[in-house]
């Protein structure tokens, strides 16, 4: 991934953490801000598919979507080819040491379906994390 990209999903993640007291008002611009750093991120043949499917998430399934982006990112162990399980146990994994407070195991649930499917729409498949055995 280019240094461009990398920075600005981290950038995008760092910020999204404060933002809840202030969504209503930025909503627009973080949803359009969150949806261009996570497309660009997809494999460029398939950047307009992934924009569609963005485009149709809320701004906290954006979140949680650039989350594990950046998560990635700093914690990569450069696997590449994953498999769709593989994919679904990193992404539980992650689910595992998040910080985040829980909205509810179906809210968590509905985020790691959409992440998937959108790992796999968009061509990366190669993205994964060391996993930390608990939260830090």
């Amino acid at each position: 991934m280019r240094p461009a990209l990398r920075s600005a999903i981290i950038n995008i993640t760092d910020v999204s953490v404060d933002v809840d007291v202030r969504l209503e008002t930025r909503s627009s611009g973080l949803r359009t801000a969150l949806i261009s750093a996570i497309t660009a991120c997809a494999d460029q043949r398939f950047q307009k598919k992934a924009r569609k499917f963005l485009s149709g998430l809320s701004t906290d399934e954006l979140q949680y979507v650039a989350e594990f982006l950046g998560a990635c990112v700093l914690e990569s162990v450069g696997r590449s080819g994953l498999s769709r399980g593989e994919l679904a146990e990193d992404i539980a994994q992650f689910e595992l040491v998040r910080r985040a407070p829980a909205h509810g195991p179906s809210d968590r649930e509905h985020k790691m379906i959409l992440l998937l499917e959108y790992l796999c729409r968009s061509g990366l498949t190669n993205w994964s994390m060391a996993v930390r055995a608990g939260p830090t």
